[in-house]
């Protein structure tokens, strides 16, 4: 169907873990899951730097070639 290539819909997740108990001093780390609706393959990553490439890497290869379910970024 030619109608899914005019759009991608994603579901982002973000949620903080807590500092672990070895470096109790550091701030809670973002963490994140970025799922496409169409194909259902889902991205984790860590900080929410790598969240806006993961997207427009996603976003450019198309839905049938995006690649690597699970990956953390």
């Amino acid at each position: 169907m030619a109608e899914s290539a005019l759009y991608a819909s994603f579901i982002v997740r973000m949620w903080r873990e807590p500092a672990s108990d070895v470096a109790a001093e550091q701030a809670p780390v973002w963490m994140g899951e970025l799922e496409s609706i169409q194909t259902g393959r889902a991205w984790q990553f860590q900080g929410l730097e790598p969240l806006l490439p993961l997207l427009a890497g996603q976003l450019a290869a198309g839905p049938s070639t995006s690649t690597g379910a699970g990956e953390l970024a």
